[in-house]
């Protein structure tokens, strides 16, 4: 063996005992010297017997080696071990840096002017067969795959330099803290449960049978009770955990930029992180950014772009119609894409009519149509559109053709002959982040940016402040106008809306402020609450938080009243942030060890299960329990008054799928009934919010409830659409409705025949699914009755007699109240 340091002084911390240079840093100013390189060997090409190429490389670069028998010595062994090289095999050499012959020089590499005439080869560890080669971009196998083999994927070119870059934004973001006299403090991981939003995870400990930490969603209470402490500038790179549904923006494990300051304002914060933002561009890409960054309401955002985290680079702007609104709560909108009609090809226009047939729930448009204009009109003008109603509303009382009301409109959008024309109606608060609209706004410029005729910049960075957010916002499940925090129960109010928390708080815009960057949330902050009167009153009257709840803020609320500053902060989220640096569509692509996307560590194998014995230890068992079964669990924890059946509804259909979950009843002082809940979503958020108890994920543990899980949303879709039109459009609902009816039959076959049932619809009843598809039309074809007997009769004869005969008498039954006070959106199945 052979190992001897190098004197190079180019990359001194980078030389070691057994290396005297990295691949990558060589170049012609080397030429001439000895050098000792170590690497994985690659591409291996035997030209002859005296001739042998190898590329080496390691973390900074490659080098092509060149072996020759007149430079080596027992050449012909040496050719032998380089021959039986596998791919990736650890190699040191050492060697004399030379120039190539000027017609060889190939790639943009930096070193592909030089190779290394090589006199010695030494092989580290040969490589056993790889999984896959994180070299050969075409044979890249799946994620799952490179996951499960995640320090070969680490391998790859993108992600060396994704991990490389994303250390050197840290650090840029230290240095600039440090420069700004923020104090890098650490806040503690084992947190307690706190009913702050989504899902934490909870981590048992012995010490207290029963008792649980909770891994911190953000340090958010801490780095309050910080300001309170008198640290006036506090920041840390802080890792959070939220267990939640995932996707390619979001992980259960995180790390964010977390800051806050006091006797600022909002101005303050936002200059502080423009500078950040400045500083992290200048010194990983090279880019000046210009400050301040342009700002905007959460009500202009919403309204101009369908999103409160809008991409503004490119215009598809939503506008107004205030002319087809026939009620104050609605907003008539449309979204024109020029020459989208001749653009798009029948089954390029797919994904928008998909898109429009997956907006449903609150705060989406209750519909939305799709038309192409012609000189002759526009197609999809079906009596469903709004524009047609519109035109059936007002074309007679005007005396003016439907034609010219049509071009008047068309006029007024400036649409022409081969644009694409998307109409919406939808509620005028909006709850969701995004309207339909919106989503199509996003999907339209991807897809017009695929056909090369939207082009969008790389290098164009669009920053934006999104502010003047509602404070509260209306809970979209509840049927009392429950209010829930926006942004968190901590954000102030603006100082001029103070007066009406205490008349209307509904109306209250609150100190929150949002990053965006080009249609990307890169994180959010808001000014605190510093009066303990006023957070109390949040917490009690608006939010309406049980003395439990409350109880768990009792130490927030105390350090406020001893003399706490004036305070607000952000946090950027750090993966998010390297994400759009390195351009990377997933988050995964940044983290050096990401979780898949359910969830789960395919390289370590975890979560894993735990032993009995190590369960017990801790006080805990498991127990597998259906859908049902879990919430009565959950609401005997929580010791909330439950029954099994809805209070107005008859005793001998609690059998049914609707009647046989618990039920939820809060009680007056006099015992009659002021809350009822049934829905299972419902009482989950209800138990989090006022009991501050966390709900396991029922649907996970509802093994034998998994068929009825997958009919859910066609079954609600169908119910919600039903009770959402006007009672005048008998025709029109027919004609849709029995469009949905069908569609769900065929939903409905599909899943029977994959659960083992071959038979009829609902064959002979025997099994689970048959008994949930035959309760869901029997309760169907009930609340029907309540408004059209001749639609129930068209439903039963589009069925078999056997299952005709099956539906008891039409008659009223309360719970289709719950579905109709919560139709807010019209399913948009019906289009040109």
């Amino acid at each position: 063996m052979w190992y001897r340091g190098s004197q190079s002084a180019t990359h001194a911390t980078l030389s070691t005992e057994i290396r005297s240079h990295t691949c990558g840093e060589l170049g012609s100013q080397h030429v001439g010297q000895m050098v000792e390189l170590c690497g994985w060997a690659q591409n291996v090409r035997v030209l002859s017997d005296t001739l042998v190429f190898v590329k080496l490389r390691d973390a900074y670069g490659s080098v092509q080696l060149l072996t020759e028998h007149r430079r080596m010595p027992g050449f012909a062994e040496q050719k032998r071990q380089l021959e039986l090289l596998s791919t990736d095999t650890l190699i040191s050499v050492k060697g004399e840096v030379a120039m190539r012959p000027g017609d060889t020089a190939k790639g943009k590499s930096s070193t592909r002017d030089i190779e290394i005439l090589v006199e010695q080869v030494q092989i580290l560890n040969r490589a056993k067969p790889l999984p896959f080669n994180p070299h050969v971009r075409a044979n890249m196998p799946n994620e799952e795959v490179r996951l499960a083999h995640r320090y070969l994927d680490l391998r790859r070119p993108e992600l060396q330099r994704n991990i490389r870059v994303r250390s050197k934004a840290t650090m840029a973001i230290r240095q600039f803290m440090d420069d700004n006299g923020f104090v890098d403090i650490e806040t503690p991981l084992l947190f307690k449960s706190t009913p702050e939003g989504a899902r934490e995870f909870l981590v048992p400990t012995r010490v207290n049978s029963g008792a649980c930490y909770a891994l911190p969603q953000s340090p958010q209470q801490f780095k309050q009770m910080l300001m309170a402490a008198g640290f006036d500038r506090y920041y840390q790179i802080a890792r959070c955990f939220r267990d939640e549904d995932l996707r390619a923006d979001r992980q259960p494990e995180f790390t964010q930029v977390d800051m806050e300051m006091s006797f600022v304002t909002k101005k303050d914060i936002q200059r502080v992180m423009e500078q950040l933002i400045q500083h992290v561009w200048s010194s990983v890409k090279n880019i000046q950014i210009d400050a301040p960054f342009r700002r905007m309401s959460f009500a202009e955002a919403t309204r101009r772009f369908g999103s409160d985290k809008p991409d503004t680079r490119f215009g598809l702007e939503i506008v107004q119609i205030p002319q087809l609104s026939s009620d104050t709560n609605i907003v008539a909108e449309a979204l024109l894409i020029t020459g989208g009609a001749n653009i798009f090809s029948a089954k390029e226009l797919t994904p928008f009519l998909e898109l429009l047939r997956s907006s449903q729930g609150s705060g989406e448009s209750k519909f939305t149509s799709m038309h192409k204009i012609r000189d002759w009109g526009a197609t999809g003008l079906t009596n469903i559109t709004l524009i047609s109603r519109w035109l059936a509303n007002n074309g007679s009382s005007t005396g003016e053709e439907p034609t010219d009301r049509l071009e008047e409109l068309f006029a007024l959008l400036s649409a022409k002959p081969g644009d694409l024309l998307f109409v919406s109606e939808r509620l005028s608060h909006i709850t969701p982040a995004n309207t339909t609209l919106g989503r199509l706004r996003t999907l339209a410029a991807k897809l017009l940016q695929e056909k090369g005729e939207l082009t969008i910049p790389e290098d164009q960075f669009e920053f934006l402040w999104i502010e003047d957010f509602p404070l509260f916002t209306c809970e979209a499940d509840s049927l009392q106008g429950q209010l829930s925090a926006t942004h968190h129960p901590f954000t102030a109010p603006v100082s001029e809306d103070l007066p009406l928390l205490y008349s209307d708080p509904a109306k209250v815009r609150g100190q929150h402020y949002d990053l965006v960057l080009n249609g990307v949330e890169l994180g959010g902050g808001s000014m605190r609450v510093h009066d303990p009167d006023v957070q109390q009153y949040i917490f009690e009257k608006v939010l309406h938080l049980s003395p439990r709840v409350r109880d768990s803020f009792s130490h927030l609320v105390a350090a406020l009243g001893h003399g706490c500053p004036p305070h607000g902060g952000i946090a950027l989220g750090l993966d998010r942030l390297i994400a759009v640096l390195t351009n990377s569509p997933s988050l995964r692509d940044v983290i050096a060890f990401p979780k898949s996307a359910d969830g789960r560590d395919l390289f370590m194998h975890s979560p894993a299960s735990a032993s009995t014995a190590r369960l017990e230890s801790y006080g805990l068992q498991v127990t597998k329990v259906g859908y049902g079964e879990s919430i009565r669990l959950l609401l005997t924890s929580a010791n909330v008054e439950w029954t099994e059946v809805h209070p107005e509804w008859p005793q001998e259909k609690s059998n049914q799928p609707f009647g046989r979950l618990p039920v939820l009843i809060e009680k007056n002082a006099d015992g009659s009934p002021d809350l009822v809940i049934s829905e299972p979503g419902n009482i989950e958020r209800y138990i989090a919010r006022t009991y501050g108890l966390i709900p396991t994920d029922l649907r996970a543990a509802a093994l034998q409830e998994q068929v009825r899980d997958q009919l859910s949303d066609a079954h609600t879709a169908l119910i919600r659409y039903f009770f959402a039109i006007n009672e005048k459009d008998k025709d029109m609902r027919m004609a849709v409705f029995l469009k949905l009816f069908d569609e769900v039959i065929v939903i409905q076959s599909k899943l029977l025949r994959e659960n083992g049932n071959t038979g009829r619809l609902f064959g002979n009843r025997n099994s689970y699914a048959d008994v949930v598809s035959y309760g869901f039309y029997k309760d169907l074809l009930i609340g029907m009755g309540r408004y059209d007997e001749y639609i129930v009769d068209i439903v039963k004869s589009k069925l078999t007699p056997e299952i005709a005969n099956l539906i008891y008498t039409v008659e009223a039954d309360p719970r289709l109240e719950i579905y109709m006070l919560k139709a807010g959106s019209i399913l948009a199945t019906i289009n040109a």
